[in-house]
């Protein structure tokens, strides 16, 4: 039974045994009416059946007893008592309206407004229903109920009736407050219970989001070390031939000064590969290297120059390690190697503000040309710049300003291949 439900029916029982209370000094009075007495009788026991109704849990039916019934038979056995309207039932009339106020409460609205519009109306028409109703032939004269004696004793029970209300009501509304206090107790526990759950859980989330992207970041670290790591059979495949290519052709003194930049190269490329980023100046330092060994092995057909921008702290300006190399090499052998001397490779380091910009600029035979040559030797495609453009996509995947290449072919006022231009982008955040 919920705990309002309660309340109400314990206020039903208490009003059902005020009411016959009330009755028994109607039946002192009726004793020597035997109608009226058996009338008051039957009413006090209808009174107190409220109990038995309430036992077998028919709570509305002991409810509108004790709202519709009291009032009416005031009135009637007032109607009974005198042939003039009797002062001394008025109040108790007026007090039964309370009844609805205890019984239904705010909790059944219309239920309370029915009983208690019921008791307005028998109310107000109290004077012309007794009035009508002759008075019982067992009764002798109206002064034997309506008396000062009578009117007395009736006021003090309705200010009993009062008492015993306002404190029913005043323990009604403390048991309700407690009642209310427990249930928003219990829900501020339910809510900070879920409030720690949810919060456990959105740390759980974020701890496993932070684990995945760490193991994502490592994933991509190690796949990029890879990459890097093999680049170096690569370096050491073409360097070899270039000594070998010495040493075949007698050229004892180019052949040692080609292996004194080669041990440096490879000291160099061995500690790149370790690394995810080199600054700037380490990776200019390594390209000279390379371009010198480079210059050596084709007999210098090519002469190269830096350019950067002095806005660039090339000492702590950062980018991933042996990016460019790749680039610089395709230029190289498939641009300036086949062409009849002239040739001329330019490095461009250009800051951009939110990107480092490297160009890579040649006046070599161009990618068409060479692409008939390569096809004709049936050479395969270059395996560092292969290897860079996967490692650029690797970025691309980690981050949202992503690295960019853009080739370029160059051409002359007439319209001919006049070389290759690639634009590498690099975030400064990458």
């Amino acid at each position: 039974m919920p705990e309002h439900l309660r309340i109400k029916i314990i206020m039903c029982n208490r009003t059902g045994v005020i009411a016959f209370l009330v009755l028994v000094k109607s039946q002192i009075l009726y004793l020597g009416a035997p109608v009226l007495f058996t009338i008051s009788t039957f009413m006090g026991l209808l009174y107190l059946s409220v109990i038995f109704w309430n036992y077998l849990s028919l709570y509305n039916l002991s409810r509108a007893i004790m709202v519709f019934c009291p009032t009416a038979a005031l009135v009637i056995l007032a109607g009974y008592m005198t042939d003039g309207p009797a002062f001394s039932s008025r109040s108790l009339v007026m007090v039964n309206i309370l009844c609805p106020l205890l019984l239904y409460q705010l909790s059944e609205p219309r239920k309370m407004m029915a009983g208690v519009l019921w008791n307005i109306v028998l109310y107000c028409l109290y004077d012309p229903i007794t009035m009508a109703i002759p008075r019982h032939y067992e009764i002798d004269s109206d002064a034997r109920f309506d008396n000062p004696f009578n009117i007395t004793v009736t006021g003090v029970i309705v200010l009993i009736v009062l008492v015993i209300v306002f404190h029913l009501l005043q323990k009604m509304n403390t048991a309700q407050l407690k009642i209310w206090q427990h249930k928003w107790q219990h829900k501020m526990d339910e809510t900070v219970l879920l409030l720690k759950r949810t919060t456990g859980l959105q740390q759980e989330i974020e701890a496993s989001r932070n684990k995945m992207e760490n193991l994502v970041e490592l994933n991509k670290s190690l796949q990029s070390q890879a990459l890097r790591a093999q680049m170096d059979p690569h370096f050491i495949f073409n360097a070899l031939n270039s000594i070998q290519n010495f040493i075949i052709s007698k050229d004892t003194k180019a052949a040692m000064g080609y292996v004194s930049k080669f041990s440096k190269l490879m000291r160099q490329t061995l500690e790149s590969s370790m690394k995810e980023k080199v600054t700037v100046e380490e990776e200019i330092d390594m390209l000279k290297n390379y371009l010198d060994l480079e210059q050596l092995r084709f007999d210098k057909i090519f002469e190269y120059h830096f350019e950067i921008d002095e806005s660039i702290d090339i000492a702590y300006t950062e980018i991933p390690s042996m990016l460019l190399q790749p680039y610089i090499e395709n230029a190289i052998l498939h641009g300036l190697r086949h062409k009849n001397g002239g040739g001329s490779l330019k490095i461009t380091l250009l800051n951009q503000f939110e990107y480092l910009l490297c160009v890579i600029e040649d006046n070599g035979i161009g990618r068409e040309r060479s692409g008939i040559i390569n096809a004709e030797r049936h050479k395969h495609r270059s395996a560092g710049t292969h290897v860079t453009n996967t490692r650029l996509s690797l970025l691309q995947l980690s981050k949202d300003d992503a690295a960019k290449v853009v080739f370029l072919d160059l051409k002359d006022v007439n319209g001919q291949a006049n070389g290759t231009r690639v634009e590498i982008k690099i975030p400064y955040e990458f």
